[in-house]
């Protein structure tokens, strides 16, 4: 019931939560604790925000707990709207806070060569061994 009653009142708010210290904290501790299917509005609330939220303070570290923990294929929109194309991972990688979401996303692919699909290059072993040292 605590939950359920926590759930609804996050309901509708994920944007803004996101977007402050103790809000995006309580967004990841959700994430963390909670069966994917109970945060699945989680993620479905920041589609459509996903680039401008990597590259937020706060909200870039609600998509790195995402990433790092919700089931493989439930974060694949999210996923392919942080990273949308090879210019916009370039830009990614520049920013302070994108470039945390892409290491994160790096460092927990399930298989480096879906990413790179959806970046849309090669990677050769030399470039995964280099990364992961």
């Amino acid at each position: 019931p605590c939950v359920e009653a926590l759930m609804e009142t996050l309901h509708g708010r994920v944007l803004e939560l996101a977007s402050t210290p103790c809000g995006s904290e309580v967004l990841r501790t959700c994430v963390r604790c909670l069966p994917s299917p109970t945060y699945n509005f989680i993620l479905k609330e920041l589609e459509g925000r996903g680039a401008q939220a990597a590259r937020h303070a706060y909200a870039h570290k609600v998509l790195c707990t995402i990433f790092e923990t919700a089931p493989l294929g439930h974060a694949a929109v999210l996923v392919a709207e942080v990273i949308g194309c090879c210019e916009s991972t370039v830009d990614l990688c520049k920013n302070r806070f994108g470039s945390r979401v892409f290491a994160t996303l790096w460092a927990s692919a399930h298989r480096r060569d879906h990413l790179a699909l959806l970046l849309g290059v090669e990677i050769s072993q030399e470039v995964d061994d280099c990364w992961l040292t």
